[in-house]
């Protein structure tokens, strides 16, 4: 007995679960994470977060996007008490960090480094662990396996796992405590097309039907855009932009317009001396505007020209606006 306790214990470290010690009390509150004017890094000279400030609304699915060595899981494992915030700039639950854990984990999930899992033993048992350690019904493995395409696998060993079966019991492992806050790095890292439908669709689900929060960071950019209501976006350490995909849509309504042409190179000598042009291809000219009257005198200028229009569309997608934004000084 002393030593399955001991091998409990060590699979807790692992997984950063802690056992639970005080179920931690659900408020009224707008702003389940916040983060005030951060600055974090291990050398005092070379800093790798900068005055970060986000603000992740109760009830939202929350896109952190970011190159690699942005800033993204620093920032996660701080919002996870992973990282010693010493000036109390993160708060979650409207409690600083380093006063809520390890008591606030029983409504944190959290998919941030892959956890620990025993090979030997299935999918099921790895979960049960977790149960025992966190005081959970062990009932609820079922039901999580089901939430996460896994049932058929309950029974299978993890050393016969695929990476993407492996990343689902990771998810399933976030899930087992039924959390209010879902803290998530990469969660569809090693899916295939199907497997990432089936994430987005849970976590979109969970989102709607059961109003969990969702932090999460990915850099597949056109996945994170079709469940997002939210986003913070980060590069080289410093927040970018930070809102509602309706202020994003907003912000970038008219900047960029795409006119699709013959001769492109031609007109696009024609239109720099007036408009801030970039030449996308031989039929192809993407200008920045500010208007709707802009994108009209640009066409009437193009068509007095001799130009022929084939089209006239809006350059924009979350994708192309995140390369914008981070490539901005």
């Amino acid at each position: 007995m002393k030593c399955a306790y001991i091998v409990c214990a060590f699979f807790c470290l692992l997984c950063n679960i802690s056992v639970k010690f005080n179920t931690y009390p659900k408020k009224t509150m707008d702003n389940i994470i916040e983060i005030k004017n951060l600055n974090f890094g291990f050398d005092s000279q070379k800093l790798i977060l900068k005055n970060v400030n986000l603000k992740v609304p109760k009830g939202s699915i929350y896109g952190f996007l970011g190159a690699n060595g942005a800033g993204k899981s620093t920032t996660m494992r701080l919002i996870m008490g992973l990282f010693n915030d010493e000036n109390n700039a993160v708060k979650v639950f409207n409690e600083n960090v380093s006063d809520i854990y390890p008591r606030a984990l029983q409504n944190i999930g959290s998919l941030i480094d892959y956890p620990a899992f025993y090979d030997h033993l299935s999918g099921y048992d790895n979960l049960k662990i977790v149960c025992i350690i966190k005081k959970l019904n062990p009932k609820t493995i079922d039901e999580v396996l089901e939430t996460v395409g896994l049932s058929h696998a309950r029974n299978i060993k993890m050393k016969k796992y695929s990476l993407g079966m492996k990343q689902r019991l990771a998810i399933a492992l976030a899930l087992i405590s039924n959390p209010e806050l879902l803290v998530l790095d990469e969660p569809v890292n090693g899916l295939d097309p199907n497997g990432m439908l089936e994430v987005r669709e849970l976590l979109i689900k969970l989102n709607r039907e059961q109003g969990v929060t969702i932090f999460i960071s990915s850099h597949l950019l056109l996945e994170i855009d079709k469940m997002v209501t939210h986003l913070g976006i980060i590069s080289n350490g410093e927040i970018k932009f930070e809102g509602s995909k309706e202020e994003l849509n907003d912000l970038y309504k008219f900047q960029k317009t795409k006119f699709q042409l013959n001769d492109a190179e031609k007109f696009n000598e024609i239109l720099k001396t007036k408009y801030e042009t970039e030449l996308k291809s031989e039929n192809e000219i993407a200008i920045v505007t500010n208007s709707q009257m802009e994108i009209a005198a640009i066409n009437t200028l193009l068509v007095n020209s001799g130009a022929q229009i084939f089209q006239i569309s809006a350059a924009g997608g979350l994708e192309e606006w995140f390369m914008e934004i981070t490539k901005q000084n």
